[in-house]
């Protein structure tokens, strides 16, 4: 894959990131709001740019709020399965 394609993929990626992040409920690494705001982090650096940083603590401050409000991965269960 050329850098071209890359750097169109990564975009994309950002971009379904900033506009989607906000609706999801998972804190986790693998599939949840840590691993986007990891992205986040690692699209800036590799971008060589801090405007992606912002994004990136804006998520990790969501997921603190979700952690001190009580969050575990039952209750996430729980509202997905009642709104399906």
């Amino acid at each position: 894959m050329n850098k071209t394609i890359l750097e169109i993929k990564l975009k994309e990626i950002s971009n379904i990131i900033e506009s989607k992040y906000k609706s999801e409920n998972h804190i986790g690494v693998l599939a949840g709001l840590s691993g986007i705001s990891l992205f986040q982090f690692y699209y800036s650096k590799y971008l060589g740019k801090d405007c992606h940083i912002d994004i990136g603590i804006e998520i990790i401050d969501r997921s603190i709020v979700k952690i001190n409000e009580g969050y575990s991965k039952s209750s996430c269960r729980l509202t997905h399965i009642r709104t399906v």
